[in-house]
């Protein structure tokens, strides 16, 4: 909250006029926390798509169409983690990620059990949390079940270990997709060719302004792209399937917190029916309230 009531004083001081994206990923923004910057970017954009009259997708180049999402299997005992991938397939959750890392045994028999429990043929996708050595990762990856539909694996060594992500990436029999090792535009821009794809977020980097950089690095190296976010509001999962929609196609899209929140307090942007996220065709993100939010304009001062 301070950093975001920060940058929206510094914002606020400048000229209201164009340039804030600018200021905000410049000087302004310079040393405050990636979510903060997401959050006065995605206000901005918001804001701009209204003054045009727009969509937020369409604002961004694209259309307006349902998103299909993928829903998470949570990491657990392998008999709970292929109860979890029933409930969701049974929801019609067509595609589903298996959260994985750790020991690899373990994450053998989490995958035994996962793919005993669904349809041959089911789409997967693994994500390892950095939760593997390169040698696991080998073997782990060369042993997967035949019956499963393996997309692609997310950051399955250490952020920091790019090279041997890379190194992976070239002998692996799945693409290798870059998460927490994706953070900046230098970052894309080293990884680019390297590694199968980018797991992209707009928490983690900053907002849509940064994420379409990083997709422009991606698409002349044929780097593939893949949508995600934390766990966060509908605010943030509208904005980044506006940009899934301007921007596609990806490999997979796990937009899949409005499945998992009990109360909304976002009334408008976008609804989830069944798998398919429906954006609203209302300007900007659509969003007409959201209950408890603090207007930007209060921070003057």
């Amino acid at each position: 909250r301070c950093s975001i009531e920060r940058l929206g004083r510094g914002l606020l001081r400048q000229d209201p006029g164009a340039g804030l994206l600018d200021r905000l990923h410049g000087p302004v923004g310079a040393g405050e926390p990636a979510p903060a910057r997401a959050a006065l970017d995605i206000a901005l954009h918001d804001l701009a798509a209204h003054r045009a009259d727009l969509p937020l997708a369409r604002y961004l180049g694209g259309d307006l169409a349902p998103v299909e999402i993928l829903a998470t299997v949570s990491l657990a005992a392998p008999d709970e983690m292929a109860r979890q991938a029933v409930r969701l397939r049974d929801r019609g959750f067509c595609t589903l990620k298996l959260k994985l890392g750790g020991d690899p045994r373990t994450d053998l028999r989490r995958l035994a059990a996962v793919a005993e429990a669904l349809p041959q043929g089911t789409p997967v996708v693994l994500d390892a949390n950095q939760g593997w050595s390169a040698r696991d990762a080998q073997s782990i990856l060369h042993a997967l079940p035949t019956s499963f539909h393996a997309l692609l694996v997310e950051q399955p060594l250490p952020a920091s270990e790019t090279r041997a992500l890379a190194d992976l990436s070239a002998r692996a029999p799945l693409p290798v997709f870059a998460d927490e090792a994706l953070q900046t535009l230098e970052d894309a821009q080293t990884l680019a060719g390297r590694v199968g794809g980018f797991n992209l977020k707009l928490q983690k980097s900053g907002g849509i302004r940064p994420v379409l950089a990083q997709i422009d690095a991606a698409r002349p190296a044929r780097t593939g792209l893949m949508a995600g976010c934390m766990l966060e509001s509908p605010v943030g999962v509208a904005a980044m399937a506006a940009v899934v929609l301007a921007r596609g196609p990806f490999a997979a899209v796990d937009l899949d917190p409005p499945a998992l929140i009990a109360e909304n307090p976002v009334t408008g942007g976008v609804r989830l029916e069944g798998s398919r996220l429906v954006p609203s065709s209302g300007p900007g993100l659509g969003i007409t309230a959201i209950e408890g939010l603090r207007p930007l304009g209060e921070l003057r001062g």
